[in-house]
């Protein structure tokens, strides 16, 4: 564990403020809900919460069916990680930090056909990209990423939307 050099001290309340260099650090931002543990040894351990981890086995399923209904490598992620994944030496992306590029598209509203962009930090352009956001009370979870080497329109836009409305529910 890194030692930051900072103290706070908890309020009257039991709250503790988070120092703003950890909370840009870890990508924490205001009324993100964060996850509390205790270890053995009596340490307090805060990590942000990620929904979308909690349905890792319905991500990896519809990943899956997505691949064979369409024949498209598909990726499911979180905000900043990709969490399931389907289609041949797709499982080299799982667990991978998804590019800034990705990231923003996936804050988005609506799905985003791009084209030439890396789906993760230091990696390959891909042809085509398909991002689906995945939201929930109209805050941005994740994503469902389908990459080809062909130009995807309305029936990969509506399968994906189909998916992401599908792990929105399981989640609300």
């Amino acid at each position: 564990m890194k030692a930051t050099g900072v103290v706070r001290r908890i309020d009257d309340l039991g709250r503790v403020v988070i120092p703003k260099e950890i909370r840009r650090t870890l990508r924490i931002n205001n009324a993100d809900p964060l996850e509390v543990f205790v270890d053995g040894k009596g340490k307090v351990i805060l990590k942000k919460y990620e929904p979308i981890q909690d349905l890792s086995k319905y991500a990896k399923e519809y990943a899956a069916s997505l691949f064979e209904s369409l024949g498209k490598k598909t990726f499911i992620c979180d905000e900043e990680n990709i969490i399931a994944a389907a289609g041949a030496s797709s499982k080299q992306f799982l667990n991978k930090e998804l590019s800034e590029d990705i990231q923003e598209l996936i804050k988005g509203n609506e799905p985003a056909l791009e084209s030439n962009k890396a789906i993760i930090e230091g990696g390959e352009n891909i042809s085509h990209i398909l991002v689906t956001p995945i939201r929930l009370n109209n805050h941005s979870v994740g994503g469902i990423i389908m990459i080809a080497e062909e130009e995807m329109g309305n029936l990969e836009i509506n399968l994906t939307k189909t998916a992401a409305n599908f792990l929105a529910k399981q989640l609300d």
